[in-house]
């Protein structure tokens, strides 16, 4: 959005699904393993086609607002991005033409370009599977940032120096994570830290406020090895793509993205004081992971469909 994340920070960071082995999981890949052997090549090819004419590229464009306190005025942002779906997979791109200023050298511009697409990639690409409520299908969510010099969805601005940054104005002193968070806003989201000119953020009980290592949080005093991206991000992401393509679809973390957040937690709660609020908080967070990777089995046994814990 166009805000400034708070002024004091740290530069220093603090040190799917599980099935049987009977019942594979339903991934994509496997439901076309699964036709080709019930119904050989002939009909994948086919369906891979129905698919092909039923999704073509969309392009996502949406403006979001948040209200200020005592003014009036509201903080604007854009939401613009790119919407593929393959076979098994949606191809999420933002495009985005990154314009230096007087005196950036063209080796800082390539520098920030490739730690942007860095972290963006680290922090979305493949972590959920989005499910279409009408069809069933699975397609793992590819997430990338390419630069490019013109049908850009977002133009940002690169100045020399470290400064304050927002979703078109960055700095090359910046973080990679801090262009990771400005162009999550690029996918529509909020941000999630306090700040008392914003209703929904005015104070840590505002409802629009999460101190759980969210990349939309303030993760320079949570921690910025910590940030993660959400399941509730997921689902934001996955209604804006909704209203797009007219359809609706379920959220989930995939397998590989859940086993990497319950290492992730454990680390942090064992590294938490024991009786700490912290600990308590990671330790919550490693409950609810192990539950989500044992949940899917115990539901579709019962002839229940699992829904995952937001």
């Amino acid at each position: 959005m166009n805000e400034r994340m708070p002024a004091t920070r740290s530069r220093a960071a603090p040190a799917g699904t599980a099935r049987t082995a009977r019942r594979p999981p339903a991934t994509p890949a496997n439901q076309l393993l699964a036709l080709q052997r019930t119904v050989g090549n002939r009909a994948v090819g086919h369906a891979i086609a129905e698919r092909r004419l039923a999704r073509t590229p969309t392009h996502v464009k949406e403006k979001f607002t948040e209200q200020l306190v005592n003014r009036g005025g509201k903080l604007h942002g854009k939401t613009a991005f790119d919407i593929d779906f393959k076979e098994i997979t949606a191809e999420l791109t933002v495009k985005i033409r990154l314009e230096p200023a007087a005196g950036v050298p063209a080796a800082e511009v390539d520098r920030v370009k490739a730690d942007a697409a860095a972290n963006f990639a680290r922090l979305w690409d493949r972590k959920f599977l989005l499910t279409d409520d009408r069809t069933e299908e699975f397609f793992l969510l590819r997430a990338a940032v390419v630069f490019v010099t013109s049908g850009e969805h977002l133009k940002v601005q690169l100045l020399p120096g470290d400064g304050g940054i927002d979703q078109t104005h960055w700095h090359v002193g910046d973080l990679g994570i801090e262009f990771a968070h400005e162009i999550s806003h690029t996918l529509g989201l909020l941000d999630e830290y306090v700040d008392p000119d914003v209703v929904r953020r005015r104070t840590s009980r505002s409802p629009g406020v999460f101190e759980d290592h969210s990349l939309m949080g303030n993760y320079f005093n949570e921690g910025i090895a910590r940030a993660e991206v959400k399941l509730r991000h997921g689902q934001s992401l996955a209604a804006t793509i909704g209203r797009a393509t007219g359809r609706r679809y379920r959220v989930a973390f995939t397998t590989a993205a859940q086993q990497g957040r319950l290492l992730h937690w454990q680390g942090i709660r064992d590294a938490e004081l024991p009786g700490s609020d912290a600990r308590e908080r990671a330790a919550a967070e490693v409950e609810a992971i192990e539950r989500d990777l044992r949940i899917p089995e115990a539901t579709e046994a019962a002839g229940r469909r699992y829904v995952p814990t937001p």
